[in-house]
């Protein structure tokens, strides 16, 4: 199955990095935080080679903005120095323009902070390991089939890759919509 590979986004992946620490609810984000959100919000880096996680790392090591800390588990995280001090440059402003999504109000609510980072055990089930399926639609179904007292592995067939950007918000899914299920895991149809 051939599927056409995202147009790289011209960001910085520090200044991604940075858009994630803005979105977490403490301020602060673990790396495994910070991929996610990227593969979340950014199709491009869901194909490609991953050898952008090293220079994230790099980014996330070196770069003036980030300060380091220990969490309380003892992992690792980075934070923002200045927060508010997060600006578009030319470039930026040139990539928002052309983005896909087709308007500027997905960045403006980033660089606000106010979409929040990814609901981490999807990716740590499924967005990690086979980033290709990572994203908001694949996101909204695992969750939805959670909710539904549904164990997701039978319903693998629904996830499917997306190599387009998604809007901030994540596909709703009610009960009329959901697929119907024997106690065994089958799919009535």
């Amino acid at each position: 199955m051939s599927h056409l590979v995202p147009h790289c986004p011209k960001f910085s992946l520090g200044f991604l990095a940075a858009l994630a620490c803005i979105n977490s609810a403490i301020g602060a984000v673990t790396e495994t935080e910070v991929i996610s959100f990227i593969l979340h919000h950014f199709p491009y880096y869901r194909f490609a080679c991953s050898s952008w996680r090293n220079a994230l790392r790099e980014a996330m090591k070196t770069e003036w903005r980030f300060g380091h800390n220990k969490t309380v588990t003892g992992i690792n995280s980075v934070y923002l120095w200045n927060p508010g001090n997060l600006e578009y440059d030319e470039e930026n402003m040139e990539e928002i323009n052309n983005d896909a999504r087709g308007n500027t109000e997905f960045f403006e609510l980033l660089i606000k902070g106010e979409i929040g980072l990814p609901r981490q055990l999807f990716y740590d089930v499924i967005g990690l390991p086979a980033p290709e399926f990572a994203g908001p639609e694949n996101s909204a179904m695992f969750y939805h089939l959670l909710s539904i007292g549904q164990y997701p592995k039978p319903f693998c067939h629904f996830i499917r890759i997306y190599t387009t950007p998604s809007i901030h918000s994540e596909p709703k899914f009610n009960g009329a919509s959901a697929p119907k299920v024997r106690p065994t895991g089958e799919l009535i149809l």
